[in-house]
């Protein structure tokens, strides 16, 4: 990765760049790859960027952080359940 700052995973140069390219070319399209974790600018330079492996799936799944959370329901429920018979006192 570079040594300045990114958006999205993507440097923020770049990022600058592939903007200016899309206002200077009307209807110019950028391409968005995220299995693959590229970006193909309307030239079609094809450019890598980083993003983090939860992140990654939630984006692929459609889920925010909420929702991801969601899906543990069982599992929280669960634990809570537990903690209610091990810790009584607790929960009085």
């Amino acid at each position: 990765m570079a040594p300045f700052a990114t958006l999205c995973g993507i440097a923020v140069p770049l990022v600058a760049a592939l903007m200016r390219e899309l206002i200077a070319q009307r209807g110019a399209r950028l391409g968005i790859d995220l299995p693959d974790q590229t970006v193909t600018g309307p030239d079609g330079t094809v450019h890598r960027f980083e993003i983090a492996p939860l992140s990654k799936r939630r984006l692929l799944r459609g889920l925010d952080e909420i929702a991801h959370t969601g899906e543990y329901a069982g599992a929280i429920r669960r634990f809570e359940d537990d903690a209610k018979k091990s810790f009584p006192w607790f929960y009085s």
